[in-house]
């Protein structure tokens, strides 16, 4: 799904701005479906380091399932939560599929509960990243991170980018703040595209 940075939603909060999209998103959105592939180089994450069936997580999924559920000819079990599911229920049908509410800083699962912890635009809208991250490499035994690159700066730290990931000269992951508190992960595999970085561990 192309996220579509939208000025006026800077005044918003993060929840506001973010309710606000998915009440325009839905307007037009395809939500059904019983197949659909999930974007490229998730699918080649999924065939070359799990290479068959599995259960991923997905953080911060919006209103459904916007990811999909087939790597090829690899079924995903995929679980999608987020963080104002309560609020997305209200705004669909009961044949869309369920959003599970979860905080991505405080996950009620087990360790390595997951095989893949997905999460794609969703890190930099949350209050504390830095907590996410270990949160998700505690429930899954991988973890796969997709984002706008320095969309905080883009969007000047308001609505619900307060947070820029990138990659930094050396190759590495960063999660930086508008005030200069970040963290490096140079444990994570990472690639950048013109809109993206990509980014992946294994936790185990």
């Amino acid at each position: 799904m192309e996220v579509i940075y939208l000025l006026n939603y800077k005044k918003m909060n993060r929840n506001e701005a973010e309710l606000k999209f998915w009440v325009e998103h839905l307007k037009t959105a395809k939500t059904d479906y019983e197949v659909k592939q999930v974007y490229p180089e998730f699918a080649r994450f999924i065939n070359e380091k799990i290479g068959r069936d599995c259960g991923v997580l997905d953080l911060g999924s919006g209103a459904y399932n916007t990811l999909g559920n087939r790597a090829g000819d690899i079924v995903l079990g995929v679980v999608c939560t987020d963080l104002l599911a309560d609020e997305y229920a209200k705004l669909m049908c009961p044949r869309h599929c369920e959003v599970l509410f979860a905080d991505m800083r405080d996950l009620k699962f087990t360790e390595n509960r997951f095989k893949v912890v997905h999460c794609s635009n969703a890190l930099d809208h949350c209050e504390e990243p830095f907590v996410a991250i270990k949160e998700m490499e505690r429930v899954g035994e991988w973890v796969f991170l997709r984002h706008f690159k320095n969309v905080g700066k883009i969007e000047q730290y308001q609505g619900m980018h307060e947070f820029d990931i990138y990659m930094n000269d050396d190759g590495k992951m960063v999660i930086s703040d508008r005030g200069g508190n970040m963290q490096v992960y140079p444990e994570y595999t990472c690639w950048i595209d013109d809109k993206f970085i990509y980014a992946f561990k294994c936790t185990s």
